[in-house]
């Protein structure tokens, strides 16, 4: 996979580039000086699509005469649009590993998914991967028809890579999992009370409260009267 680009000059306009249909870039690496590049961005995207972010790129600038190894070392999107509005390409010695993002592709239906009965978890995206360059995986495709029950999940350890390359997170973790269906509750409403059922409940505690008054006082009448007597 190729791509070719321009060296370009720094001061020049980024947002005029972007609507001229050019994609401003860098490349950097380990014992080579950073370049700003230019590249069509329709070049870019059909390149990209293929290679992703953990397959090699050769990059091709004018006036050199052999192409860089180097892969897709960040995008970055307008916040707006989504569109990319800048790469930067990290060129990489073939003769020394590299630890990459590579990303987690599905394929397939779990039938507890597709009749409803649970709803599948994706735990992580991008699984991390050492290896030298070119024996980087492009993606883990994983077939999630085989999670039949809730409860079922692909560990990272049950997934399969070349001698070549070695996945750095723990073999315990979960990539995907089936799990159950929550469904929220709805809270309880209350009743509505009509204004006369309010001014009801108001007069009857005024009534009441009467009452509790008047009873009192009568006790309080009683009590006299008794030490009198005595």
């Amino acid at each position: 996979m190729t791509i070719s680009a321009s060296p370009r000059d720094v001061k020049s306009n980024i947002q005029t580039l972007i609507k001229d249909g050019i994609l401003p870039a860098v490349v950097f690496g380990k014992e080579t000086a950073s370049i700003s590049l230019s590249m069509k961005k329709a070049d870019f995207a059909k390149v990209f699509k293929e290679a992703g972010e953990s397959t090699l790129i050769d990059l091709m600038i004018d006036g050199e005469k052999e192409a860089r190894p180097v892969l897709v070392s960040e995008m970055q999107l307008d916040p707006l649009s989504g569109r990319t509005i800048h790469v930067a390409f990290h060129q990489v010695q073939l003769k020394e590993k590299v630890t990459v993002e590579v990303p987690v592709v599905l394929v397939g239906e779990s039938p507890v998914v597709k009749n409803g009965q649970g709803v599948l978890l994706t735990l992580i995206n991008e699984i991390e991967v050492e290896a030298f360059p070119r024996d980087l995986p492009k993606e883990f495709s994983l077939d999630i028809s085989g999670l039949t029950e809730v409860g079922m999940g692909i560990h990272i350890r049950d997934l399969k890579i070349a001698d070549t390359a070695t996945i750095k997170n723990a073999p315990d973790e979960l990539v995907v999992k089936i799990d159950n269906l929550t469904v929220e509750e709805e809270p309880e409403v209350a009743a509505a009370v009509s204004e006369a059922e309010a001014i009801a409940g108001v007069q009857a505690t005024k009534e009441l409260t009467e009452e509790e008054k008047k009873k009192r006082e009568d006790e309080a009448k009683a009590a006299k009267k008794t030490d009198k007597d005595k």
